[in-house]
């Protein structure tokens, strides 16, 4: 047959029932991608099939190339018309994997080379095969498997099996990451041994180094059994021993199970949550492999969780977790860091959805956000229901002394992460991102994925609960429940007005009315109310907005602009009786108060380049200007004029990050000089 893509030639005979055969072919692909996806390149392939007698057996030779790929095989064929088998030698060697990655759905790349000889049947009944083989920077695309083989990998296998046995003569395997070696057989007279060392587990699990192994032996024990006996050890003080036995059907085992083991391996697993610690534990697997069959206890003592998506951490932990009757008893003691304790007592179920019945209890919780609160909880709550379905968190918490901070410039305490494109980007960074869930799969925000459990929880505050910034200091006291699910929070309450004052442009008011609510977002929305009266006019101060950016209005009776009210509110008097640096004073906290941004003498600061620039008023009513500039990196100066004529200059000279010399002077003949020491820790 010949053609533009093809060309074979063959020739042979046989019987009906292939007791005779002899074959000869020669087969050339133009491109082996005309039959094979993925692949390109020519092809070509020889057989040659012999009768050593009429009925057998038969030799053959086989040669093969392919891209990338050549193959040999030489030996005998027999029983072609029972239960066919081969004996003979076999040479392969792919340079390169990657053009085959198609035809198995992975990302194959690397070289490989192959050479084995011995015999086996078709159904594998019987084998004896002797098989060396080298893997140079091999991949598969599943990501343990690849670390284990980087670099140079070999393996030499020595194995048969006969009568319903497999027997392992040799097995050692080797790569720069992994050794292991076995030898025995399994079966009805089961004899096997093991050793294996794993030179660093750090590629596997973070924050751990060092090398990890394991030893082990099983023997028939009589009745379908096998006894095992293992020992496992590891960096960090971990160790485990395995003992006992196993059905040789791998369906039942009666094992007892004890050692200690550093809690961060399963830092993986929660990520971007983690523990640190050590673990130990005295268990017993007794029935079929499944958790349910698992009994015994595992403790740790001062122990670190850190969930940095809930911006918490516990440490000092002491927990004791007993197993038994398909569920795990939990008692968990625990500080809070920031101050305070949690206590978790009840049982976690092993059926479906992990069913939980637990006692949570808060004493003195301290929880702080920097930028917008810091408090004190005390709360008894119940998590009940699946851990992995629609668990529910319900009870009361009693709220201590809270303050609730506004930020001195708007635009919120926790604006977004706004979208970045990360050219070039390091490993080592698209991990950690990964960790935090920032790699833009839905998960900005660096929460942990999971079921959210729901809520239904009564939050008591009668008093203590102050709100501070922007020269408000107020104490509220109040309500609120808290429903929704973990992952999206809607409280529903408020906090009314106990007592509080406003300190704004000079002058101190006393507060007459306000709230704090919260109605689905964990920004609160105050609305709080100062009143003062300034030549027979009532003016009050309204701050109204949400507390990571609130607005600051002004309304008078009778009603005034807003110029007229903060002349009454700066210097107790109209705008028509004002100096002119009353006037730019003022025009600056309109400015001010209006925006995040510097104001009136912001901008004129800026425009004349100058480090500082200020007006100030006295209680006679007298104003002066304050403006101030860095002559050179090291030298500031400042010239403050008042409207009496008086002025004074100030000049500070730094000779290094600790020291500085200031001197003044003024027009009145007041002068001064001096040497500073200060240092910031």
């Amino acid at each position: 047959v010949s053609s533009e893509h093809v060309v074979l030639d063959a020739s042979g005979a046989t019987t009906q029932d292939f007791r005779s055969l002899s074959a000869d072919a020669r087969l050339a692909l133009t491109d082996i991608g005309d039959i094979v996806d993925g692949l390109s390149g020519p092809a070509t392939m020889a057989l040659n099939v012999t009768p050593q007698t009429p009925n057998g057996p038969w030799g053959f030779e086989l040669d093969a190339t392919a891209p990338g790929a050549t193959a040999e095989a030489s030996g005998e064929l027999r029983d072609l018309a029972g239960v066919p088998s081969v004996e003979g030698a076999l040479q392969l060697s792919v340079s390169d994997l990657s053009p085959i990655a198609s035809l198995v759905d992975r990302p194959l790349s690397g070289a490989i080379d192959l050479t084995a000889e011995g015999s086996v049947q078709a159904d594998l009944s019987q084998f004896d095969i002797d098989l060396s083989s080298t893997a140079t920077g091999a991949r598969t695309g599943i990501v343990p498997l690849d670390r284990i083989l980087q670099g140079v990998a070999t393996l030499d296998l020595a194995a048969t099996r006969d009568a319903g046995t497999i027997s392992v003569e040799t097995f050692d395997l080797s790569t720069p990451l992994l050794t292991a070696a076995a030898s025995g057989s399994v079966g009805e007279a089961t004899a096997f041994g093991f050793t294996a060392e794993l030179a660093d587990i750090s590629p596997f699990v973070d924050g751990f180094s060092g090398a990890v192994s394991a030893e082990g032996r099983a023997e028939a024990a009589g009745d379908g059994l096998a006894a095992v006996d293992v020992v496992l050890r590891g960096p960090a003080g971990s160790q485990a021993t395995v003992d006992g036995t196993i059905a040789q059907t791998g369906q039942n085992a009666n094992l007892a199970i004890s050692g200690a083991a550093p809690l961060g391996l399963i830092n993986g697993l929660i990520a971007p949550r983690a523990v640190a610690g050590d673990a130990r534990f005295d268990l017993r697997l007794d029935g079929p492999l499944a958790l349910e069959s698992v009994s015994g206890r595992a403790t740790t003592q001062g122990a670190l969780l850190t969930a940095p998506e809930l911006d918490l951490a516990l440490e000092n932990i002491a927990a004791t977790v007993d197993l038994g009757s398909g569920r795990a008893n939990v008692q968990l003691d625990s500080a809070f860091r920031g101050g305070g304790r949690v206590r978790v007592e009840g049982p976690i179920g092993f059926g479906a959805g992990l069913p939980a019945d637990l006692d949570i209890a808060l004493d003195g919780v301290r929880l702080t956000d920097p930028a917008l609160y810091q408090t004190s909880l005390d709360a008894r709550l119940a998590l009940s229901g699946p851990l992995q379905g629609a668990a529910r968190i319900s009870g009361e918490v009693d709220v201590g002394e809270t303050e609730i901070r506004i930020p001195s410039t708007g635009g919120g305490a926790r604006a977004g992460i706004p979208e970045i494109t990360h050219v070039g980007e390091p490993a080592a960074v698209r991990a950690t991102r990964e960790r935090a869930g920032l790699t833009g799969n839905g998960d900005g925000d660096g929460r942990a994925s999971g079921a959210a459990i729901l809520l239904d929880v009564l939050v008591n505050a009668p008093n203590r609960i102050f709100v501070r910034g922007r020269g408000l200091d107020a104490e509220l006291g109040g309500r609120l429940r808290l429903r929704g699910t973990t992952a999206d929070v809607a409280p529903a309450g408020r906090f009314d007005l106990i007592r509080g004052r406003l300190d704004i442009l000079g002058r101190r008011l006393d507060m007459t009315s306000g709230s704090v609510t919260l109605t689905g977002a964990l920004d609160p929305r105050v609305n709080l109310v100062a009143e003062t009266s300034a030549e027979d006019v009532d003016i009050s101060i309204i701050v109204e907005g949400v507390a990571s950016n609130p607005e600051i209005r002004f309304e008078s009776r009778p009603e005034l602009p807003q110029d007229e009210i903060l002349a009454l509110l700066l210097f107790g008097r109209g705008v028509d009786s004002l100096s002119p640096l009353q006037i730019a004073r003022l025009a600056g906290a309109i400015a001010t108060l209006g925006s995040s941004g510097g104001g009136l003498l912001g901008g004129l600061r800026e425009g004349v380049g100058l480090a500082d620039l200020d007006v100030t008023s006295s209680e006679g009513g007298g104003t002066a200007v304050r403006a101030g500039a860095y002559i050179s990196d090291n030298i500031y100066t400042d010239v403050t004029v008042n409207s009496q004529g008086e002025a004074e200059v100030n000049l500070n000279l730094d000779l290094s990050r600790s020291l500085t010399v200031r001197g003044r002077t003024s027009n009145t003949g007041e002068s001064g000089i001096g040497l500073f020491f200060e240092r910031d820790y």
